[in-house]
């Protein structure tokens, strides 16, 4: 499991761009309650998070949501973003896989 979440953090070097939050993201991700928390951590849905990393697909809540669990405030992830700081996604992605795939 290790290798597959290195593999998937490692699909965000690969970006041209770095992806934000969309509508187009997957809602487990996307969806969050009063306090930012997503669907799927409310539901404790792991299967959603192990189907993103079967399929390579990266999107911008997942980032934001690493991001936000490692204490980033908005404005810094937006600077984040801004700067094109992937190693910091990389690592707070990297956490928060292992976080709910390594139990």
């Amino acid at each position: 499991m290790k290798r597959k979440i290195n593999k998937y953090v490692n699909l965000i070097d690969k970006q041209e761009t770095l992806p934000h939050p969309d509508n187009g993201d997957c809602w487990f991700c996307l969806l969050q309650d009063s306090n930012k928390k997503s669907l799927g951590d409310i539901t404790s849905d792991i299967d959603h998070l192990l189907s993103h990393i079967d399929e390579a697909y990266l999107h911008g809540s997942i980032l934001v949501n690493s991001m936000r669990e490692k204490g980033y405030s908005n404005q810094q992830i937006g600077f984040h973003y801004q700067l094109n700081l992937r190693d910091t996604f990389k690592r707070a992605l990297r956490q928060y896989l292992q976080r709910r795939l390594l139990k």
